[in-house]
C-alpha cells in the first residue's frame, strides 16, 4: 500500500512540474526573447504587426512601425515594401535588419537612415531598425 501512494506521490510531482515549466512558456516567448537583444549596433530578428501610414500634404512621407509584445520599434523599410502596401500593412511579419539609434531632437520628424526616411513620433522608440528582410507569417 505505501508503495502505491509513493507512486502516486510521484507521479502528482512530476505532473505538477511539467504543468510548471509549460504555463512559463506562452506562444509569445520567441518575440519576448528577441525583442531583448536588440540593441543598437546589433542584428535583430523580429515579429510583430507592421504598420504603414502616410504623412505629409500629398502623403509622400511613410511612417513605418512594428509592434511586438510589449514594444514598438520605428523602421527603415525598403521602397518595394512601400509600393506593395496593401500586402504588408497590418500583417504580421517577421523582420530582419540592424538596430540604429532613434534618438532625434524634439523638433525632427524624420530623419535618413542610410538611404532610407525614418519618422519619429509615432511609438517611444529609441531603436531604428534597417530592414534587410520582411517576411508575413
Amino acid at each position: 500500500m505505501n508503495i502505491q501512494i509513493n507512486k502516486v506521490k510521484l507521479l502528482l510531482l512530476i505532473a505538477v512540474l511539467i504543468l510548471s515549466a509549460c504555463s512559463s512558456h506562452s506562444s509569445d516567448t520567441v518575440g519576448q526573447n528577441e525583442n531583448k537583444n536588440c540593441d543598437v549596433g546589433l542584428i535583430c530578428e523580429l515579429t510583430g504587426v507592421i504598420e504603414i501610414e502616410w504623412a505629409g500634404y500629398g502623403r509622400e512621407v511613410p511612417i513605418s512601425t512594428l509592434k511586438t509584445n510589449g514594444a514598438c520599434y520605428l523602421l527603415a523599410l525598403p521602397k518595394s515594401t512601400y509600393s506593395n502596401n496593401s500586402k504588408w500593412n497590418k500583417q504580421k511579419v517577421r523582420i530582419i535588419g540592424t538596430a540604429h539609434s532613434g534618438v532625434v531632437s524634439i523638433d525632427t520628424t524624420s530623419f535618413m537612415l542610410k538611404d532610407r526616411w525614418v519618422s519619429v513620433g509615432i511609438c517611444d522608440s529609441e531603436i531604428a531598425i534597417y530592414v534587410d528582410e520582411i517576411y508575413t507569417i
